[in-house]
């Protein structure tokens, strides 16, 4: 997938579908090295990878991870970070990260 368009499927406005999920509440937080979209809904508390069907321009969330209750988002994306590396992150993520050091 590298060098192909993220989905913009978490956008309101956007041709692409999410899957089984409100667009309401999710939120984009980067790509992983291997071209991965990664997600989070913000309603559930949960982070999610996004496998990609392009030719029918939809994004089914796979790998669901719930955070505890007192868990920080920042401290997730450090640990994906580590174990499996981001090719970008956005500008949510970005944020996210700053708030929790």
């Amino acid at each position: 997938m590298p060098g192909r368009d993220v989905p913009r499927a978490h956008e309101k406005d956007s041709a692409w579908a999410l899957e089984n999920r409100q667009v309401s509440g999710v939120e984009f937080l980067g790509t992983r090295d291997d071209g991965t979209p990664a997600y989070y809904d913000r309603n559930e508390h949960v982070t999610f990878e996004g496998e990609v069907d392009h030719d029918e321009q939809r994004v089914r969330p796979t790998n669901e991870r719930s955070l505890d209750a007192e868990q920080k988002l920042g401290e997730v994306l450090e640990e994906v970070g580590d174990a499996t590396g981001w090719e970008s992150l956005s500008e949510f993520a970005r944020k996210r990260l700053e708030d929790d050091e």
